[in-house]
């Protein structure tokens, strides 16, 4: 779906490679969509790829990670500023990086060893122009990082929700020029806005 300035909702005809379930979306400056399509809208089912939209709507097969597993629970896209692409995986815990073409496949960041952690997740991605870095969201501990694009080892957590109540979930989330923070929490149903160390709720009760 396309969502004009004022409002005025229309669907987007694409050709080439179907999309079975999308959960992630991620605009260049070319006007080409990168599209997270997993195998089937059924979260039991593994599998999933990186796909590009054209901006005639012609949609191919962008990258997929080139081992025996390939994508299990592909969730979220971003690019940096040279458009290079991000893909985070949840069961694999793990975020990818793809050159503009979709060569150079690379395991790029995987969260950091937390005490008394087992299952990690990253979900949502979003590129932090003001620092060249990405940020990670990781839905099963509730947090986020902020991840420098050529210094992955040297992430930053920027916020955990462990040991308060209502946990958030969270999922996707954008970054404005500004640098404030957007965080989408599906276990509150809701939208916050992050600021230091404290989450405030702007929008909800969201039905997912």
């Amino acid at each position: 779906w396309v969502v004009t300035p004022q409002g005025e909702v229309s669907a987007v005809t694409t050709t080439g490679e179907p999309l079975n379930a999308v959960t992630g979306l991620a605009a260049s400056p070319d006007g080409s969509l990168y599209i997270v399509d997993q195998s089937d809208a059924d979260p039991r089912t593994d599998g999933g790829s990186v796909k590009r939209m054209s901006p005639d709507g012609t949609v191919a097969l962008f990258a997929n990670i080139p081992d025996d597993r390939g994508f299990i629970s592909p969730d979220d896209v971003t690019l940096d500023m040279v458009g290079r692409v991000y893909v985070s995986d949840r069961s694999r815990a793990e975020v990818w990086r793809f050159n503009p073409d979709g060569t150079g496949a690379e395991l790029w960041w995987i969260p950091p060893r937390l005490d008394g952690v087992t299952s990690y997740a990253p979900t949502g991605l979003a590129y932090d122009a003001a620092n060249n870095a990405v940020l990670v969201t990781d839905g099963t501990n509730d947090t986020l990082y902020r991840v420098p694009v050529d210094a992955p080892a040297n992430g930053q957590l920027l916020y955990s929700h462990a040991g308060r109540a209502n946990a958030p979930g969270f999922d996707g989330l954008t970054i404005t020029p500004q640098g404030v923070i957007y965080i989408a929490a599906l276990g509150q149903r809701g939208i916050a806005r992050l600021e230091g160390q404290d989450l405030t709720y702007i929008a909800g009760l969201f039905r997912g």
